[in-house]
């Protein structure tokens, strides 16, 4: 897989806190409140996908992002690797990935498994079909 155009924009403040608890409401079901705060100011346009950098999570998951969606969040102040971070999470949104709920001792090093993993880099044969297929 090669990214044809990967491009960081400029930082932009935007106050996404709106209930003043100082951490950036997430969920796994949708965006919340918050988060649409930052995609509707931040959008940069024209990206098949954008990766929103972004500390102070709510909860302490790592990232973020919906299937075949074209937003991830990614917090670094919580995650021990932001890059593996944003492959795990653009597996969700760019390719429909799916996080392995209870992987076989094989999927240790699988990058969809959702436990950090300093190795985390290897799909199954199936991901990578899926991938193949929405090249």
């Amino acid at each position: 897989m090669e990214w044809a155009d990967v491009t960081e924009e400029t930082a932009t403040a935007v106050n996404w806190d709106l209930n003043r608890d100082g951490k950036l409401d997430v969920s796994r079901s949708g965006w919340t409140s918050e988060q649409l705060v930052i995609v509707n100011n931040c959008d940069p346009g024209d990206y098949d996908s954008v990766v929103f950098i972004v500390d102070n999570p709510d909860e302490s998951w790592g990232g973020v992002a919906k299937k075949n969606d074209k937003y991830a969040f990614v917090f670094p102040d919580v995650t021990p690797n932001a890059e593996k971070t944003t492959a795990h999470e653009l597996g969700h949104c760019e390719f429909g990935l799916s996080d392995l709920e209870t992987p076989d001792s094989s999927d240790d090093y699988n990058l969809m498994w959702h436990e950090y993993n300093a190795y985390k880099w290897r799909l199954r044969k199936g991901q990578w079909i899926d991938i193949q297929a929405k090249k």
